[in-house]
């Protein structure tokens, strides 16, 4: 697993376990993502998964009108 992060993420043992080097390569593939689809209208799917229509709007991308999913919570408080 260390290989792979050190692979994926250009870390070493110091910074494996340090969040802000993953929240710092989440927020690069998000810049470059949004900027691959710029000119592709539709074929992004940008969703908060908290959303309670998260699963509809995952059908409505797939073109799958007509179904229902009941989504599922879980490590849900309050």
């Amino acid at each position: 697993m260390r290989d792979a992060q050190r692979l994926r993420y250009g870390i070493d043992e110091r910074a494996l376990y340090d969040p802000e080097t993953y929240k710092a390569a989440y927020q690069t593939h998000l810049k470059e993502a949004t900027a691959y689809f710029s000119d592709k209208p539709g074929h992004l799917l940008e969703m908060n998964l908290s959303d309670p229509q998260a699963s509809e709007k995952v059908l409505e991308f797939l073109g799958l009108t007509g179904l229902s999913l009941q989504t599922l919570h879980f490590n849900q408080t309050g």
